[in-house]
């Protein structure tokens, strides 16, 4: 595998003594920590199949934090794309916005369909194959901007960025007007091999994260998805038990999949990574108890072309990263692996540290 700067200037993750191992690591997550204030600009941005999306526009700050106003130019703007049950306000994208801001970039945190902002807006539910969302948002944005683009995914996001990327490299066409301008992308533990996740959550320890996802989504259940009366019946009479099959009984049919290997099979980003072409930096840890090492190393690993570039690591859970100072490791790596590929402004330490 070709090695890419980003992948030789990230320091070693040194984890927080009190947080150690992946379930803890992931764990951390759920802390309750003050978080930066942003004032964003909200935009409706309409999706090719007539749904709505909500996105959430972070202005670049001046070191004295006051919002420099509407650019031109040659200014970055980078997309950020939240996991399962999160949204725009989700902690990760919080304080990465805020750091690509203090940088000079622009920065739009994306509510997917049925989530945040778009919780009564939306149609349809989102699911882990919407990459075309990702590339309307895309597209919305190069629409209002002139400098490159970049676009970050966490988790579920992160299979559909790559999934949008392994696509678009293989069929271009002239509605993604973007792709020439796209020049990074940055995904973190991304569910590249859905089957292999979902069983992974039926084993051991890992149940509880099942059940975790489970109550979230049912307690968050879209709107639209109650318009249909089955779903009620469902509810009401026998609800999913596990995250497999909640995604077999409700988000294939709901979705127009047959049942949930349909789904998972359609929609995993393994099968399109290999024609990756747009420069892609993908972190996850080994120790990830939702996201099994296996999708990354081994016999049953999905292929990546060398344009996406693995940064493995042993230690930080499922988007936890909480380094020994109490700070996300990954924020930094993030923050530098974006101001290195546009070339903007000062780099701070890739440790996670203010």
């Amino acid at each position: 595998m070709k090695t890419s700067q980003i992948a030789t200037s990230v320091p070693p993750f040194l984890p927080h003594p009190l947080w150690r191992g992946g379930h803890l690591q992931t764990l951390a997550t759920l802390r309750s920590g003050r978080s930066p204030v942003l004032r964003p600009i909200p935009h409706l941005v309409p999706t090719r199949d007539d749904d709505t999306i909500v996105l959430h526009e972070d202005l670049p700050t001046l070191p004295d934090d006051e919002p420099r106003g509407e650019f031109a130019g040659s200014t970055p703007s980078v997309l950020l794309v939240h996991g399962l049950c999160g949204c725009h306000r989700s902690s990760y994208m919080v304080r990465i916005a805020d750091r690509l801001t203090r940088r000079g970039i622009r920065v739009f945190r994306m509510d997917q369909r049925g989530c945040g902002a778009a919780t009564k807006l939306s149609n349809q539910i989102t699911h882990a194959g919407r990459s075309d969302d990702c590339a309307d948002a895309l597209n919305y944005i190069a629409a209002r901007t002139d400098g490159p683009l970049g676009v970050a995914g966490f988790s579920m996001g992160g299979n559909q960025v790559l999934r949008m990327l392994g696509h678009r490299s293989v069929h271009p066409s002239s509605d993604n007007d973007f792709f020439d301008r796209l020049i990074a992308a940055f995904v973190v533990a991304p569910p590249v091999d859905l089957a292999c996740c979902s069983r992974h959550m039926l084993t051991g320890l890992r149940r509880v994260y099942s059940r975790y996802f489970l109550k979230r989504l049912l307690r968050g259940l879209p709107h639209v998805a109650r318009r249909h009366q089955w779903v009620d019946d469902l509810l009401a009479t026998a609800p999913p038990k596990t995250l497999w099959d909640f995604d077999d009984r409700l988000t294939a049919p709901l979705a127009g999949f047959k049942d949930a290997m349909h789904y998972y099979d359609t929609c995993s980003a393994r099968r399109v990574t290999g024609s990756i072409r747009t420069p892609t930096c993908l972190v996850a840890a080994i120790n990830d108890p939702i996201v099994p090492v296996t999708c990354f190393q081994g016999d049953q690993a999905a292929e990546f072309s060398t344009s996406a570039q693995q940064v493995l690591v042993p230690g930080g859970g499922h988007l936890g990263f909480v380094d020994r100072r109490g700070n996300c490791w990954i924020d930094g790596v993030a923050e530098t692996y974006f101001s290195t590929q546009f070339g903007v402004g000062s780099i701070s330490s890739a440790t996670g540290e203010p």
